[in-house]
């Protein structure tokens, strides 16, 4: 899956985002954790558990310019902007 991606899995997330966007699929989908390139202190659920799932939110301040800036570029380039 590196080879495919062209990934050192140095920012392994950032990877994914751009192979959701770069689909021929009409609308990509990609968890937020994964948009901010958290880890797993950012995980929403754990299988096999029944306490504390579904508590993770993002807050105003993981959404950056240099985020926004990323997301912009992506969607121009991937051709993803609404005609």
């Amino acid at each position: 899956m590196l080879d495919y991606l062209d990934s050192s899995e140095q920012d392994i997330c950032t990877d994914f985002l751009r192979l959701a966007w770069a689909s021929v699929a009409n609308t990509a989908i990609v968890p937020m954790q994964d948009l901010l390139s958290l880890g797993n202190e950012a995980r929403m659920n754990l299988p096999g558990t029944t306490v504390n799932n579904w508590m993770w939110r993002a807050k105003s301040h993981d959404f950056t310019t240099e985020l926004a800036q990323k997301l912009a570029h992506l969607t121009v380039l991937y051709g993803r902007t609404s005609k």
